[in-house]
């Protein structure tokens, strides 16, 4: 048992003190869309400036294990993926990711642990994460889906959104939005603290929806 803890306690510090890292940069040749899967890392997705081309940079940090990461095309559509082969006894492992994109771009994001920031972006925006702040700004998406575990979200439209679907387990929920259009505006969830300065048009085809289980929501005009 002895020589047990003293392995783990080993692995344990190890990692931290093995810990290196490498940062690499890869062209993004589809458009279309870009579907993401991370398992932990900070990830920032933002539009291209006028000229400049579509590239990921990844940055892996790890201990024991190296983490893989890939930047692959299929069609119209690129995977970026990455993940850690080796977790736990206390281990580095993650990988980082700037991903420079169209602005009209579809993004899919499922994500385990980190943060994620979108950045003029005008495609729409699917993203699921397990725990971690989500950061939107200046977004023009037509079509907004969210889905945190434990974390806050803090979104702002600068065009009106048709469609906005937000759900919060643990965390607080922020959404700004235009107000030169109505929004049919629903909460729901077990959130202490609702906020709604944006109202509700029951007749509006644009839809707000915030669901939070414990937390708080905010909505606002953006």
């Amino acid at each position: 048992m002895t020589l047990a803890l003293l392995l783990v306690a080993g692995l344990s510090l190890a990692g931290p003190m093995l810990k290196q890292s490498q940062t690499r940069e890869q062209p993004i040749t589809a458009d279309g869309a870009v579907r993401f899967s991370g398992d932990v890392g900070d990830v920032r997705f933002r539009a291209a400036e006028a000229g400049e081309r579509p590239h990921a940079v990844i940055t892996s940090t790890w201990g024991l294990g190296k983490p893989t990461s890939s930047v692959r095309a299929s069609g119209e559509t690129t995977q970026l993926t990455s993940s850690c082969s080796r977790p736990s006894l206390g281990t580095v492992c993650r990988v980082d990711w700037l991903v420079v994109v169209p602005a009209d771009t579809d993004l899919t994001i499922e994500h385990g642990v980190g943060t994620i920031s979108l950045e003029g972006t005008t495609g729409d925006i699917d993203l699921q994460v397990g725990a971690g702040d989500v950061s939107i700004t200046e977004s023009e998406a037509d079509t907004v889906s969210a889905d945190i575990g434990v974390g806050a979200i803090d979104y702002e439209a600068v065009e009106p959104p048709r469609s906005v679907d937000v759900r919060v387990g643990v965390g607080e929920a922020t959404v700004r939005v235009p107000d030169t259009e109505g929004y049919r505006v629903n909460t729901s969830g077990g959130a202490s603290d609702v906020i709604n300065n944006l109202g509700s048009d029951s007749s509006s085809s644009r839809r707000i929806t915030v669901e939070s289980g414990v937390g708080s929501v905010r909505i606002d005009p953006s």
